[in-house]
């Protein structure tokens, strides 16, 4: 059992914790913030701010009353055993304080939970919140108050869909697209030209480029991605000219670009980009190109057929107008957006590359609307501003690193994950890709719900799964070494593995962080340990 001494200007109390945390987890300067329940016989019993408890056993002339508020501060070890100093102790006159005289202090520890600095200046604002809308608890204000989101519309109805797990971004893609398909069926050939061409320009260009990519012979990565981002940006912006009419010349896009062209595009990334490493490197030396005659002929090959084919389609669409083929180029552009997992292989992540396809699909869907009847616009306009609005709202949460929805397709069952990455104490930093913390929400026919949470130390991983049916507890348990080898791959160690049932409240963009320290026992996510 855990023991931690106190140190007062006063002899050293002992405190002797009950609860099933240990005190393992705390280091020397933590601080732990609670409330005195009971002082009987010498033991004082004190309720921590985030609902656990310990008892101490104090000396003698030690006094405090119920519901004062205490600070600890963890020291150094001694004798194996924790000690403390007590850096505040505010007492309370009355034993029993009524649950508005608590809310102001409830608050501002749910702020502080947050990571808000100075949160006892935010707690007005937070009162207000509630007053003018009692639809929400202290748990939703504060937390639109700390992002900075509670004058922004909609957005504390949106924080009430996440919560309750009422927003799921797969559905929403389904029922844009069926949407956006209904209202093309009811628009003449050139309306529906008008509204997809851009979109199949740009689909395009993203399809060509990633044949492109395969062909391209470089060592770095980033040398290729960056030709790439560039060769494609010629393609899109001459075919968007022409379809625009700021290009005279007509055609199959022939003349769009050569051979000159791309090796002049080639040579100008090369110049500068320093970092090019191996052959890249020594070929940029000599002043040679790094890619053969041949590659260059097989590159223009493919451009010139892929800028035919999207001539042909935009044609189509103005003359025979065939449904089956625009439903089919609907599904590939919105498939573009979710994840992919078949048989147990999950496809390559590209986060930036998902985000591009969710907002070709928004400009897609505006460009549609646009030239949509009234009928059409009232159909899809809440499905269309409810997406937006939840981009919106992953894009200026503070409170967390990273939250996001992602659209997820496994062996062809569409579903969306809830992904949260933790703060770490250093906010500025960007996600460190070795040391994280955080929180996967996922539910499918097959499995049902599980909830992941993961901390990753030195690429050293501990992994807790909840889950909704306690049939399939052995059938993880019994593919530990299924995923220790994929992790070990990525070149991550699993370290530790536990899985149990979903008991009590489900995890949520309110709570997530609080599970993960009960959990995980990491307190990666706060400034302040409670």
């Amino acid at each position: 059992m855990d023991y931690m001494n106190i140190n007062q200007s006063m002899p050293q109390n002992l405190f002797q914790v009950l609860t099933k945390v240990s005190l393992d987890t705390l280091t020397t300067g933590d601080i732990l913030k609670g409330r005195v329940q009971s002082l009987e016989n010498g033991i004082l019993l004190i309720n921590l701010l985030d609902g656990k408890s310990f008892t101490a056993a104090v000396s003698e002339g030690f006094t405090a009353n119920e519901g004062d508020v205490i600070t600890l501060e963890i020291g150094q070890r001694q004798n194996n055993q924790l000690t403390a100093k007590i850096l505040s102790l505010d007492s309370i006159t009355e034993n029993v304080l009524n649950k508005q005289d608590l809310l102001p202090h409830t608050i501002e520890v749910k702020l502080e939970s947050l990571g808000v600095q100075n949160a006892k200046s935010l707690v007005d604002n937070v009162l207000e919140l509630l007053n003018s809308k009692p639809e929400l608890d202290t748990d939703q204000a504060s937390f639109l108050v700390a992002n900075k989101l509670s004058a922004a519309p909609d957005m504390d109805k949106l924080l009430l869909k996440i919560s309750d797990h009422e927003l799921s971004l797969h559905k929403n893609l389904q029922s844009l697209q069926d949407g956006i398909f209904k209202a093309i069926a009811e628009m003449d050939n050139e309306s529906a030209a008008k509204s997809l061409t851009p979109a199949i320009i740009r689909h395009g260009a993203d399809e060509l480029s990633d044949q492109i990519r395969n062909l391209l012979p470089y060592e770095s990565n980033k040398l290729a991605d960056s030709i790439i981002q560039n060769v494609k940006g010629i393609l899109t912006k001459t075919l968007m000219d022409e379809f625009l009419g700021l290009n005279n010349e007509k055609g199959d896009g022939q003349a769009i670009i050569n051979k000159e062209i791309l090796g002049e595009t080639i040579r100008d990334i090369l110049s500068d980009f320093p970092d090019a490493d191996g052959a890249d490197a020594l070929l940029l030396k000599k002043g040679e190109l790094p890619v053969e005659d041949k590659t260059m002929d097989d590159i223009l090959k493919l451009i010139n057929k892929g800028l035919r084919k999207i001539h042909e389609k935009g044609e189509r669409i103005r003359s025979d107008f065939d449904l089956k083929e625009i439903k089919q180029e609907l599904k590939k552009i919105f498939e573009k957006a979710f994840i992919k997992a078949e048989n147990g292989l999950v496809e390559k992540i590209d986060a930036k590359e998902k985000s591009e396809a969710l907002k070709e699909i928004l400009e897609l869907s505006k460009e549609v609307m646009s030239n949509s009847d009234n009928a059409s616009k009232e159909t899809n306009l809440p499905v269309l501003k409810e997406i937006n609005t939840a981009f919106r709202f992953f894009e200026q949460v503070t409170t967390y690193n990273s939250v996001i929805q992602l659209p997820i397709k496994i062996n062809q069952e569409e579903t969306t994950g809830d992904l949260y990455v933790m703060k770490r104490k250093d906010s500025r930093r960007k996600i460190d890709t070795n040391n994280f913390t955080l929180f996967l929400s996922l539910s499918t026919k097959s499995l049902g719900l599980v909830e992941s949470f993961l901390n990753s130390t030195n690429k050293r991983i501990t992994i807790r799964f909840r889950l909704e049916n306690e049939e399939l507890i052995d059938l993880f348990n019994d593919n530990y070494r299924l995923l220790y080898d994929g992790l070990l791959e990525k070149g991550f160690t699993l370290v530790d593995m536990k899985c149990r049932l979903i008991d009590g409240e489900r995890a949520n963009i309110l709570n997530a962080s609080t599970k993960v320290e009960d959990l995980l026992g990491t307190q990666s996510r706060l400034d302040l340990k409670i």
